[in-house]
Order: structure tokens, then sequence, then C-alpha cells
């Protein structure tokens, strides 16, 4: 189980760094990514309030409750300190294409946790 998430310390856990090694070289990840790409990207995301690249996301620790407010974006935009989380992350390729309220569970190596999204701001 990964450590309560302190907003200080919160974007300094593994599933808010870059992965991108791990993610493009196991298939089944890689595939999760580019679905969740296309969902994010479809014309109906813009109407109905979906994470795409440059959305502003407020999430959910479920184990403790704590908040924090991430910007998902590109590889080359990713400043984790400045919680700018690249698509590349587990947690960034993870909420593309979610809705308020959903519900995700990462398990990156060994270390599960779960998160709620409780509001997008999409450009």
């Amino acid at each position: 189980m990964l450590n309560v998430c302190s907003r200080s310390a919160c974007t300094r856990q593994p599933i808010f760094q870059d992965a991108s090694q791990h993610i493009l070289l196991q298939p089944q990840r890689l595939q999760s990514l580019l679905n969740n790409l296309d969902t994010a990207s479809h014309r109906h995301s813009r109407l109905d309030a979906c994470v795409r690249v440059g959305s502003r996301v407020t999430l959910k620790q479920r184990a403790s409750g704590e908040q924090i407010t991430i910007q998902v974006v590109t590889p080359q935009r990713a400043v984790p300190l400045d919680h700018k989380i690249s698509i590349l992350s587990p947690i960034g390729s993870a909420v593309l294409g979610c809705h308020r309220g959903a519900r995700i569970k990462l398990d990156w190596h060994g270390q599960e946790s779960c998160w709620e999204v409780m509001k997008i701001n999409s450009k």
C-alpha cells in the first residue's frame, strides 16, 4: 500500500513519476494508454467533461481522504513537483478519459492505491 498522500510529498510517489519505459514496453499497458487517449480525444469528451491532455483533475486518495489537484500533460511538459503529471505516468495514463466520480485502482510494482476523480477542469 502506498503511503498516505500529503500534498507536499504526494507527487514524489512512483505513480506520479514518468514510467514511459515501463508503459511503452508492455503491450497491455500501452494498449490501455492508447484506448484512454482515444476516449479523451473524441468529440463527446469535450461536451461531457472527461479527463484529457491539459485537464486539471482533483483526485481523492480513498484510504486517507486527502485530495490533490494535478494537471495531465504531455511528457515534455511534466514537472511532478509542480503537479504537472505526464500521461506516461501510471496515474496520468489511468485518469485519461475518466469522468467525475470514476474510481481508479493502481497496482504499481506491488504497491496498491485507490483514487477517485472529484473534479475536472478541461481547457
